[in-house]
């Protein structure tokens, strides 16, 4: 069962993904970007995402993009409070010692209550934590 909820959320990302793609590349084009599908694509790629203003831009349109960010960025307490406002479970890809940190855990959880299933376990039994989490769904 528990397979079938990561396949299921994995395909959620993936389908988060292409749509955000497709929305970049429309905005891309009306911008007039020479060559905007490759750059989108090379911005895209988990490996290329290593620039810390890139990130941040990608994070704040879409924040399950912080799967492709190199991971020291995922460590980087910015980087990961703007994936989780825009997408509290983004939290999961973040730096265990990020997901063990009250507030950006609170961050994520107040946009998503789902998120704390990504927190450290301490902050999973936080009774503050789940009530929040609750009142989100």
């Amino acid at each position: 069962m528990e397979e079938e909820e990561d396949e299921d959320e994995e395909n959620y990302h993936s389908a988060m993904i292409d749509e955000f793609k497709a929305d970049m590349l429309d905005i891309m084009r009306k911008d007039n970007i020479p060559d905007a599908e490759a750059k989108l694509n090379q911005f895209c790629d988990p490996e290329e995402i290593v620039d810390r203003d890139e990130a941040l831009f990608s994070v704040r349109q879409r924040g399950v993009t912080l799967r492709f960010v190199a991971e020291s960025l995922r460590a980087d307490r910015e980087v990961v409070l703007e994936a989780v406002k825009e997408s509290g479970r983004a939290l999961q890809y973040a730096d265990e010692s990020l997901q063990a940190d009250r507030e950006v855990v609170l961050k994520a959880v107040r946009q998503s209550g789902y998120a704390l299933k990504y927190a450290a376990e301490e902050l999973q039994n936080d009774p503050e934590l789940q009530i929040i989490a609750e009142r989100q769904g």
